[in-house]
């Protein structure tokens, strides 16, 4: 890997830590990192491109992780060491590192599975939401209908 990809792929990971606290626009994001707002633009754009990341249509266009970040995250959950050894701790097994290591590779058709059910269900969640908050504000203007034609 070249020091310039190198230097990007740190830029795009601090870029999602900071996008994982709070939305941010292209300019925050570019003071945060110092670089120039057109190279962050480029960096969310990407991201965007990979879904990694979504972005509001409004004239700042702030960028927020989408749900292929939990998936990710999940992932590094389930394979980290520790929580393989708190697990088979807890099962009173001891912890024979290849043979787990063995049982992973297995079963990460699974695990992927399990992970793409998971985002479309809190894909579910978030347009079940989106569909609640266009009523609660339908109903907002029908409350508020009377009171304007007085």
């Amino acid at each position: 890997m070249s020091a310039t990809e190198t230097y990007y792929l740190e830029r795009a990971l601090r870029a999602l830590e900071l996008l994982a606290m709070q939305p941010l626009s292209a300019p925050q994001i570019a003071a945060a990192l110092q670089i120039h707002p057109r190279t962050a633009r480029r960096l969310l754009t990407r991201l965007h491109a990979e879904q990694y990341l979504d972005h509001g249509d409004d004239h700042r266009r702030l960028y927020w992780p989408t749900l292929r970040l939990v998936a990710l995250a999940g992932q590094i959950v389930d394979h980290a060491r520790l929580a393989q050894a708190e697990s088979a701790a807890d099962q009173g097994v001891d912890c024979d590192w290849p043979a787990t290591k063995g049982g992973e590779m297995a079963s990460q058709g699974a695990q992927a599975a399990t992970n793409e059910r998971i985002v479309r269900l809190l894909q579910e969640v978030k347009a079940e939401l989106a569909d609640a908050k266009q009523r609660e504000q339908q109903i907002a203007r029908d409350l508020t209908r009377p009171l304007d034609r007085k």
